[in-house]
C-alpha cells in the first residue's frame, strides 16, 4: 500500500467534523463563509434601507417641486387670461370694433396693461383685419399677431378662449386671446364680433423670476422635434428636474420649459450614506487584512514549498507537506511521483515528437506527388488542345509556302509563322517536361521562352517591394538542353536573390545575351572552351557576400539561413546542372552592394537548316489512305498534304464513320491514319478493330498529347507509326512512307 493511501486511510477514520477541518477547503470555507455572510447580510440591510429612503424622499420631492412651480405658473397666467376673458364681452369693447377710437383704446387698453402685466394687445375685426394694437416692445418687431395668417380662424374653433405660446424676434411669448361679443352675453353664444389678444413675454427677468420662486434655475429651449417627453428626474446627488412643453396655437410645442433644482434633504441623506460606505470599505479592508493573513498561513507558504520542489526538481523544500492532510499535502505526494515518472513522460514526449514529424514529411510528399499529378492532368489537357490548334496553322503555313516560289517575298512571312509555330510547339513540350508528363531529355531550346514564362511565375511570388528588370535577348540562338532543368536554374537563382533583399527590398536584373568565348576569357575561366555561349546574367541589390562564404556556396548543404529555412542544396544543383550541359558559372559579390550569377551554356551553331530541309525532295506515294480526326481544320489540312503528296485520300471527321467505311471494305484502303483522343471510339480502339478485320492493315497514329499511347507502348497494339501534333508535310509524309515500307522503320 502507498503513502498516499494510508493517508486517505488515516482521513477516513477521523470524525467528520474534524475531518472536514483538516482540509484546506474547509479551514478556509469556516472563516470566510462566517465573515461573508455577516458582512453580507449588514452591507445590504444598511445599502437597501438608505436606497429606499433616498428613492423615497426623491420621488417625493419631485411630486411637490412639480406642484409647486405648476401652481407659480398658474398665478402668472391668471392675470392675462382675467385680461383677455374680463375685456371680450363689453359693449363698449364692440363699438371700439366697429369705430376705432385711439382715446379709448389708451383710455381703457393701454392704461390697464400694467395691471394685469400684459406686454402687447391685438384687436382684430371678425375678418380678422387689425383694428388696434399697443405694444411696448418696437413696433417694427411686433406689429401683428406672430402667427401664420391661417392660425387665426382655427385658434377659436373649438373654444371662444384660446392659449398658446409662440416665438418671435423678441424672444418667447405666451398669448392668450379671446372672442368678442355684447355684455349681456357672456357665455358668448353669439357671433363674434372681433378678436382681442394680449401678450407676456417669457424673457431673462421673467425666467429668474421664477427660478427664486422654484429656489433653482429655469429654461427654455426651442423644440425642434416633438414630441416631448414630460416628466421628473432625479440623480443620486439629490438633483431633481422636470420637463414642460410650450403648445403653439396648432398644439405643438414649440419650448420645453426645465426646471433644475437641489433637494437639502436629499443631500443630507446622502451625505449620511456616503459615511456609511467609508465605514463599510474600512471594515472590508479589515476583512480582507485578516483574509490575507489566514491565506498566508495556510495557503501560501505551502505553495511557495511547492513551486521551490517544482524548480528545483527536488523533493526536499516539501517534505513537511507530504504527512498533512491537505489537499497541498495530496498535491505534494503527486509531486513525488511526478518527478519519478518523469524520465519515462519525457521519453514518450519524445518520441510522440517524433511520430508527428515523420506524419507531416510524409504528409508533405503526399501532397507534393498530389499536385505534381494535378498538374500533369492539366499540361496534358492544354498540350492536347494547344496541338490541335497548332496542327493546322503549322500545316496550312507548310503547304502555302511549298505552292510559293523560293524567292518570292511572302515565303520570309510564311517562315516566321513556322518559326513561331516550333517555338510554340516546343514551349508545350516545355511545359509536359515540367510537370513530369515527359522525361528530361536535351533538346533545341531558345532559352528566352523559358526564363520568361518562369519570370512570370517569379513575378507573382515576389513582394511589391522588389522590381524585376527584365533584358531578354530573343535572337541569341538555341541551345542543346533540358528546358526544365534551366528552369530550375533560374528559379533558385532569382529565391537566393529574394532572400538577400527581404528585409529592404531592391532590384533584381535577369538578362540574357551571347558571348563569344575567345582564349583569353577561356584561360580565366577552367571550364570554358573557345566558342559561341549564351550567358545568363542575373544580379541583385541585396546583403551580398564576402569571400569565405563565396568559396563555400556552391557546397551541398551549406547554407547561411537559419535552421529550418534552407537545406542549402539550391547552389549546389544550380552548379551541377551548369557542368552537366557543358556550361560554366561564376559569380562577384560585396558585402552591403548586391550579388551577380553568371551562367555561360554552349550555343548550337547556326545554320540554315530549315531550307536546306525545304529543298530536299519530299517521299511521295499513290496507296489509298483513310484519314480520320475529330476537327475539321485537321482533316482538310491533312487530305490537301496527302493529295498533294500523290497519294489517294478518304477524309473524315467521324471515328466511327471511319470504321464503317473500313469494314465495308477493308481492302479498298492501303494506310490508316488516325487520331488518338476522339468522341466515341478512340485512336487506338479504331486500331485494335480494324486489325481485328485485317491483321496486316499499316496504321499511323498522330496525337497531341496522349496518357495510354506513347512512343514506348505504340507497337504492342499493332500500330506501325507514332507521330506527335502539329506535323510539316515532310513529317507526315515519312511517318507514311515508314508505315508502308516496314523495312524503313527503325528497329526498337
Amino acid at each position: 500500500m502507498t503513502d498516499d493511501q494510508n493517508h486517505l486511510k488515516d482521513t477516513k477514520n477521523l470524525p467528520v467534523l474534524h475531518k472536514w477541518f483538516a482540509s484546506l477547503q474547509g479551514r478556509m470555507l469556516f472563516v470566510l463563509l462566517g465573515l461573508t455572510i455577516g458582512y453580507g447580510v449588514g452591507l445590504w440591510t444598511i445599502r437597501n434601507w438608505q436606497s429606499q429612503q433616498v428613492d423615497t424622499a426623491l420621488r417625493k420631492e419631485v411630486i411637490q417641486k412639480q406642484e409647486f412651480f405648476d401652481k407659480l405658473l398658474e398665478l402668472r397666467g391668471r392675470q392675462l387670461y382675467s385680461y383677455a376673458y374680463d375685456y371680450t364681452f363689453w359693449d363698449e369693447m364692440v363699438h371700439f370694433v366697429e369705430e376705432p377710437d385711439s382715446t379709448w383704446g389708451a383710455e381703457n387698453l393701454v392704461e390697464s396693461m400694467s395691471t394685469y402685466d400684459a406686454r402687447a394687445v391685438w384687436v382684430y375685426d371678425p375678418d380678422f383685419r387689425l383694428v388696434y394694437h399697443v405694444c411696448e416692445q418696437p413696433e417694427s418687431l411686433l406689429c401683428d399677431l406672430p402667427v401664420l395668417r391661417e392660425a387665426y380662424r382655427p385658434l377659436f374653433a373649438k373654444s371662444p378662449l384660446a392659449h398658446f405660446f409662440a416665438y418671435s424676434p423678441v424672444g418667447l411669448l405666451e398669448i392668450r386671446g379671446a372672442t368678442i361679443h355684447p355684455t349681456n352675453d357672456n357665455e358668448r353664444r353669439t357671433p363674434a364680433r372681433g378678436y382681442f389678444f394680449a401678450m407676456s413675454p417669457w424673457d431673462e427677468a421673467f425666467l429668474d423670476e421664477l427660478g427664486q420662486l422654484a429656489n433653482g434655475q429655469v429654461s427654455v429651449q426651442p423644440c425642434d422635434r416633438p414630441p416631448v417627453e414630460e416628466g421628473g428626474e432625479y440623480d443620486r446627488k439629490g438633483h431633481v428636474s422636470w420637463r414642460r412643453a410650450l403648445h403653439g396655437w396648432d398644439k405643438r410645442p414649440v419650448a420645453v420649459l426645465e426646471v433644475e433644482t437641489i433637494s437639502a434633504e436629499v443631500q443630507q441623506q446622502l451625505r449620511v450614506a456616503n459615511l456609511v460606505s467609508v465605514l463599510s470599505a474600512l471594515l472590508t479592508m479589515a476583512l480582507l487584512g485578516f483574509t490575507a493573513y489566514i491565506m498566508a498561513r495556510w495557503i501560501v507558504l505551502p505553495l511557495r514549498r511547492i513551486t521551490g520542489s517544482l524548480n528545483s526538481e527536488e523533493i526536499g523544500p516539501i517534505r513537511k507537506l507530504l504527512s498533512q492532510h491537505t489537499e497541498l499535502g495530496h498535491i505534494a505526494r503527486l509531486i513525488e511521483q511526478f518527478f519519478q515518472q518523469k524520465s519515462e513522460l519525457v521519453q514518450e514526449i519524445e518520441d510522440r515528437r517524433r511520430a508527428e514529424r515523420e506524419k507531416e514529411k510524409l504528409e508533405s510528399q503526399l501532397r507534393r506527388v498530389q499536385r505534381l499529378e494535378t498538374i500533369g492532368t492539366l499540361a496534358g489537357g492544354v498540350a492536347h488542345d494547344f496541338n490541335n490548334l497548332l496542327t493546322p496553322i503549322l500545316g496550312f503555313s507548310d503547304l502555302a509556302l511549298r505552292q510559293l516560289e523560293l524567292n518570292h517575298p511572302v515565303c520570309a512571312n510564311i517562315e516566321e509563322v513556322i518559326k513561331a509555330a516550333h517555338r510554340a510547339k516546343d514551349l508545350v513540350r516545355q511545359i509536359l517536361i515540367f510537370s513530369r508528363e515527359a522525361e528530361p531529355e536535351h533538346c533545341s531550346t531558345q532559352l528566352h521562352l523559358v526564363f520568361k514564362e518562369a519570370l512570370k511565375l517569379i513575378r507573382a511570388s515576389l513582394p511589391a517591394t522588389i522590381e524585376i528588370r527584365e533584358n531578354l535577348d530573343g535572337h541569341c540562338g538555341t541551345v542543346s538542353c533540358d528546358p526544365s532543368q534551366m528552369h530550375q536554374v533560374l528559379m533558385n537563382l532569382c529565391t537566393n536573390a529574394f532572400d538577400a533583399m527581404r528585409e529592404s527590398g531592391g532590384v533584381l536584373e535577369v538578362s540574357l545575351d551571347s558571348l563569344e568565348v575567345d582564349h583569353t576569357l577561356s584561360c580565366l575561366h577552367v571550364n570554358l572552351n573557345e566558342g559561341h555561349y549564351a550567358r545568363l546574367s542575373v544580379s541583385d541589390t541585396g546583403c551580398g557576400m564576402d569571400r569565405t562564404t563565396m568559396e563555400r556556396i556552391f557546397e551541398p548543404f551549406f547554407s547561411t539561413k537559419k535552421v529550418g529555412e534552407g537545406t542549402g542544396l539550391g547552389l549546389s544543383v544550380v552548379h551541377g546542372i551548369v557542368r552537366a550541359h557543358g556550361g560554366g558559372i561564376t559569380v562577384y559579390s560585396e558585402p552591403g552592394i548586391g550579388t551577380t550569377f553568371r551562367i555561360y551554356l554552349p550555343m548550337q551553331p547556326q545554320g540554315g537548316e530549315e531550307i536546306a530541309l525545304r529543298n530536299q525532295p519530299i517521299m511521295t506515294g499513290s496507296e489509298r489512305v483513310l484519314f480520320v480526326d475529330d476537327e475539321h481544320a485537321i482533316v482538310n489540312m491533312g487530305k490537301m498534304m496527302l493529295e498533294r503528296l500523290g497519294y489517294h485520300v478518304t477524309a473524315t471527321t467521324s471515328s466511327e464513320e471511319a470504321f464503317w467505311l473500313f469494314h465495308s471494305a477493308p481492302d479498298s484502303f492501303d494506310l490508316l491514319i488516325t487520331d488518338q483522343t476522339m468522341p466515341y471510339m478512340t485512336g487506338d480502339r479504331l486500331a485494335k478493330e480494324a486489325l481485328n478485320i485485317r491483321p496486316d492493315l499499316p496504321i499511323v497514329l498522330i496525337t497531341g498529347f496522349s496518357e495510354r499511347v506513347t512512343e514506348l507502348n505504340y507497337r504492342a497494339l499493332g500500330i506501325r507509326e507514332f507521330a506527335m501534333k502539329p506535323l510539316l508535310m515532310r513529317d507526315l509524309a515519312e511517318a507514311v512512307r515508314r508505315a508502308l515500307e516496314p523495312q524503313s522503320a527503325p528497329q526498337n
